[in-house]
């Protein structure tokens, strides 16, 4: 297989499983947000808790692509798929 179908496919095979991870985190905080509604007997803080949390992840997120940690990672791991092959 030529070097830029691999690339390719890596590409295909990376944006499908972050689709489906993006779907499963969202029904999994969906579910997460109801069970602490219940828990807590509140309409909403469930769902302000699991908003709060995404937020946090969000900005841990955005600090980590400001100080170029994730860009290093990938270029670590694209750079290592790549030596696999």
């Amino acid at each position: 297989m030529g070097h830029t179908a691999r690339i390719m496919a890596l590409v295909i095979t990376f944006l499908i499983i972050g689709m489906i991870a993006l779907f499963l985190g969202f029904f999994i905080g969906l579910t997460l947000a109801v069970f602490l509604n219940d828990i807590l007997d509140s309409q909403y803080m469930g769902y302000l808790i699991v908003s709060g949390f995404t937020l946090l992840m969000l900005i841990i997120l955005i600090i980590l692509l400001k100080t170029g940690s994730i860009r290093k990672w990938l270029e670590t791991l694209i750079l290592k798929i790549g030596d696999d092959g």
